[in-house]
């Protein structure tokens, strides 16, 4: 339901594309002909066969696909749910919310299928301390400070910019090879990124 406060802070925005030279029908026109984002995953998924390879130069497989699927769906869903329902919570609360309910969701499974045995060292203390400071704690932060401060278009297409780093960093960590056509889809992935970001901010 549009409230008349609401209506009024649209009339006065409208006002202002128009004044700067803008056509706000023909730019809402230009959007919603824009591919949506479920459509560009299956673009992506498609492409994946041919253009994205594993280590040993097969590409992946049809299971591996479904699960991609799902996690695309999975965190495009929840950008869009926090964003509309949750962009003002508190950092620390909404971090407790969502690590408790990770927690509770992989518990299970650990216990049965997990045995209770850590083979501490260097290696093992230095990713431990990565996945609790930069991805659990610093990543899912800044995801959270993006989320409130940008739009939940702009935010979600960083996500295709995961792909292409993680290869990147896994190049000179684990001697990864990086093939014409996987830096060919890195260079798409990154204009694409730059153009829905530019389109964003106008």
């Amino acid at each position: 339901m549009v409230t008349p406060d609401r209506a009024r802070k649209e009339a006065v925005r409208l006002l202002g594309l128009v004044r700067d030279g803008r056509d706000p029908a023909r730019e809402r026109e230009a959007a919603m002909a824009m591919p949506t984002v479920a459509e560009l995953c299956d673009a992506y998924l498609k492409a994946v066969p041919t253009l994205l390879l594993r280590r040993a130069g097969r590409p992946k497989k049809e299971s591996t696909l479904v699960t991609d699927r799902g996690r695309m769906f999975g965190i495009t869903a929840g950008t869009l749910y926090q964003k509309r329902y949750c962009a003002g919570m508190d950092l620390r609360t909404g971090s407790v919310v969502q690590f408790t309910a990770a927690g509770l969701s992989t518990a299970l499974p650990a216990l049965l299928f997990e045995d209770d045995r850590i083979a501490w060292g260097g290696e093992f203390a230095f990713a431990l301390l990565w996945l609790v400071l930069v991805l659990s704690i610093g990543a899912v932060s800044l995801l959270h400070v993006l989320i409130r401060r940008g739009g939940a278009a702009q935010v979600a297409s960083l996500f295709f910019l995961v792909p292409p780093c993680t290869a990147l960093i896994a190049w000179p960590l684990f001697g990864e090879t990086l093939g014409p056509l996987a830096l060919i889809g890195m260079a798409l992935t990154a204009a694409g990124v730059a153009l829905a970001s530019r389109g964003a901010a106008r």
